[in-house]
């Protein structure tokens, strides 16, 4: 599957989300930088183990104390939309 994310979305993956998960960094290097987004060839396995990363880091810091999702919570359930294959 081909992703197309922003260059603040590999950045947070990469530097924080990601952080120590070399094989899964690895994949977003390889992608191709077109028209202001990032468009990455990514494997099912690969995607599914970053949306699920998201989703965990949601549950984990992307809430409020009235359980509203927070502006961090936000962007990463863009990033864990981005990696849904359909």
């Amino acid at each position: 599957m081909i992703v197309k994310i922003s260059q603040t979305q590999k950045d947070y993956l990469v530097h924080s989300l990601l952080k120590g998960k070399s094989s899964l960094i690895a994949e977003l290097e390889k992608g191709d930088f077109k028209f202001g987004k990032w468009h990455i060839c990514i494997s099912s396995d690969c995607a599914d183990e970053i949306r699920d990363l998201c989703l965990l880091k949601i549950q984990l810091s992307g809430f409020d104390e009235n359980y509203r999702l927070t502006i961090l919570g936000e962007q990463i359930e863009e990033l864990a939309d981005v990696f849904f294959e359909q």
